[in-house]
């Protein structure tokens, strides 16, 4: 049996799709407005949620789907996996 952790994310099966969520405390700075400041933490944290996508593909076969969480937002951005 292979075995995967993965710290500092949530996933989790739900009509037979894995999801991959990332959850950042992170928020704007001031005089930062919404889309710039997603816009930065979808360029900055893509390729890790795409690494946890590629190694999670290595051990099962669901569809994946990858979003980031910021709950001080509060807000959900679904991160397209390629």
């Amino acid at each position: 049996m292979k075995k995967l952790v993965l710290m500092g994310m949530l996933t989790f099966l739900f009509e037979n799709t894995r999801w991959i969520i990332d959850y950042k405390y992170a928020h704007p700075i001031a005089g930062q407005t919404i889309k710039n400041f997603t816009d930065n933490m979808i360029d900055r944290y893509r390729g890790q949620l795409h690494h946890y996508a590629s190694l999670l593909r290595g051990i099962e076969d669901y569809p994946i789907r990858c979003g980031l969480y910021l709950p001080r937002l509060p807000l959900f951005i679904e991160i397209p996996d390629r």
